[in-house]
C-alpha cells in the first residue's frame, strides 16, 4: 500500500508516464518486487531484480494483473547454496531441478507452462517461460543465472555485467494497458552476419519510426558498444 500510494503521489505531482513505472530490487528488495508483481500490476508494468524469489506466503494464483517479470541469481550466491553442493549447477538445465520449487511456484503464478527457451551466453544462461497454460492470460517470467556471481546486484563495478542497463531493456518492451488483449507487436529487427566479428548491418523491416531516431546497441554483459543517431535509411552499419 505504502508503495502503491507513493507512485500515485508520484504521479499526482510530477509529468510520469502511468504506464511506464516499473520496479526493481536486490535482495529482499527481489523477494518485494516478485510479491508486488502479484499484488500491485494495476501500477507496476513489469518488474526485475537480483538475489531473491517470490516468497511462498506472496504467492497466488489470482495476481490483480500479471505483469512481466525477470529474476537472476549468480551460482556463487551463498543464500541458495545447500550442502553439498558448494555453488549452484551452471551445466545443462540443472538448476531447474536446484530451485524447482521456487520456479514452479513462479510459474504457476503468471499462468504459464514449464516450456522455455534458452539463451545461453559464457557467463548467463537465461530461461525464458513464456508459454500460457491454456486458456490463462499469462505474462512472460525470465530466469537468468550468472556464472561467477555472488549476491550482488550487478552494477558493471562489483561485477562485469550491468543489470540497470538490462533491466531497462526489458522494462521498455511493456507498458501497461487496460485490457488484456494487447495488440502484438509485428516489427522486425534482422542483423547479418550474425555472429561477427567485424561488422553487422541492421535490417529494419515494419518500422514506424521518426527521423532522426537513437540507436544502442548492448551486448549481453549490459555493456553499450554502439551509440548512433539514424535518418531516413532504414539500414546502416557498424
Amino acid at each position: 500500500k505504502f508503495l502503491k500510494h507513493l507512485v500515485k503521489l508520484l504521479s499526482d505531482t510530477l509529468p510520469i508516464n502511468s504506464k511506464m513505472v516499473f520496479l526493481s530490487g536486490f535482495s529482499n528488495g527481489s523477494n518485494e518486487m516478485h510479491k508486488l508483481a502479484m499484488e500491485a500490476g494495476d501500477v507496476f508494468a513489469a518488474v526485475a531484480g537480483s538475489g531473491g524469489y517470490l516468497a511462498k506466503a506472496d504467492s497466488t494464483l489470482n495476481p490483480v494483473k500479471r505483469v512481466p517479470i525477470w529474476f537472476m541469481v549468480g551460482n556463487e550466491d551463498p543464500n541458495y547454496i545447500f550442502p553439498p553442493f558448494t555453488e549452484l549447477p551452471f551445466g545443462e538445465d540443472s538448476i531447474l531441478i536446484y530451485l524447482d520449487k521456487p520456479i514452479s511456484r513462479i510459474l504457476a503464478c503468471q499462468g504459464l507452462s514449464k516450456s522455455f527457451t534458452k539463451n545461453e551466453l559464457p557467463i548467463t544462461h537465461t530461461y525464458i517461460f513464456n508459454q500460457s497454460q491454456s486458456p490463462m492470460f499469462s505474462r512472460p517470467y525470465l530466469f537468468t543465472l550468472v556464472k561467477g556471481m555472488p549476491h550482488i546486484f550487478p552494477n558493471g563495478t562489483n561485477f562485469p555485467m550491468e543489470a540497470a542497463i538490462l533491466f531497462w531493456e526489458f522494462f521498455k518492451q511493456t507498458t501497461l494497458v487496460s485490457t488484456e488483449n494487447e495488440q502484438q507487436n509485428h516489427e522486425l529487427i534482422t542483423a547479418f552476419p550474425n555472429p561477427s566479428y567485424d561488422q553487422i548491418q541492421f535490417s529494419f523491416k515494419n518500422l514506424q519510426l521518426s527521423s532522426p531516431y537513437d540507436i544502442r546497441v548492448i551486448n549481453n554483459l549490459g555493456k553499450i558498444v554502439y551509440k548512433g543517431v539514424g535518418k531516413e535509411e532504414l539500414h546502416f552499419i557498424l
